[in-house]
């Protein structure tokens, strides 16, 4: 054999080693990910064990037999997979995980995306569209869709949101408004009743008092910007300025992401200072 020909097998044999690798990475990041998902949304995990099915939170101990790069790793596991009952679990393969929503939290874990979104002062069915899901949101659609339902609750790159969004279900179940959700994942909802007197001396309803918290991010922005609009009759984009002048630069709230549409909103409908 040819000296050229022992180096074309040798790279040959090098690249199809390196897409296997790649193959088993990517299969692995998927697993990864699905698990990490459906651990913080607190669904159940199913895996089978010597011809047995076993439910638990052992979320931790199946990532370690997915990832080849922990010591407990074994080639057995090859998917993740979203199931909608305990039925369709038994008949799996035994190499497959499942995981299956908690029944008990999945209105909660809806209402929370759905007050996510308003309490940002944002359209329901559009901002759903926008990921491939359509209003309403189901119980189906965290199984069958739960990748859309994942890029809808890391938008714009906020990885808080997810954990906001399961906190905030866990706390109120089904229930709350978008005024009570901005409350919760700002400060604490102890401040609930300032809030609702500042926003009823403005004038505005409680949801956009809550798009108003959303966009300021802070209570403290929020109450000196508001008491310059009411006691001074300052527009909403002069007492932003001039809380911005006041206080140091490190406490200075980026408002990049406040529309120009909410902005002459507040000043023309809400303020009309």
């Amino acid at each position: 054999m040819c000296k050229k020909s022992i180096i074309a097998m040798i790279i040959c044999s090098m690249i199809i080693l390196t897409l296997v690798s790649c193959k088993h990475i990517e299969k692995e990041e998927c697993m990864i990910k699905a698990l990490n998902f459906a651990e913080l949304f607190d669904y159940y995990l199913y895996m089978n064990k010597d011809g047995h099915w076993y439910q638990g939170n052992f979320y931790s101990k199946a990532r370690s037999l997915v990832s080849p790069r922990s010591d407990s790793f074994i080639d057995f596991y090859t998917e993740v997979r979203f199931v909608h009952s305990t039925e369709e679990v038994f008949r799996l393969p035994t190499n497959v995980i499942a995981v299956r929503p908690n029944p008990e939290i999945v209105q909660g874990i809806i209402n929370a995306m759905y007050l996510d979104i308003l309490s940002e002062g944002n359209d329901l069915e559009n901002t759903l569209s926008r990921f491939g899901l359509i209003y309403p949101i189901s119980k189906e659609n965290l199984v069958e869709d739960w990748e859309k339902v994942r890029a809808l609750l890391t938008r714009s790159e906020d990885s808080g949101r997810m954990f906001d969004v399961i906190q905030f279900a866990r706390t109120y179940n089904n229930q709350g408004s978008p005024l009570t959700y901005a409350l919760f994942i700002l400060f604490s909802s102890s401040f609930e009743e300032q809030v609702l007197s500042i926003i009823n001396k403005l004038g505005i309803t409680e949801d956009e008092g809550a798009i108003l918290l959303r966009q300021l991010g802070s209570y403290d922005a929020f109450v000196f910007i508001t008491t310059l609009m009411l006691e001074e009759g300052l527009s909403f984009e002069r007492a932003r300025r001039r809380y911005e002048r006041e206080t140091s630069s490190s406490n200075v709230i980026d408002y990049g992401s406040l529309h120009a549409q909410q902005i002459i909103r507040i000043d023309t409908m809400l303020f009309n200072s």
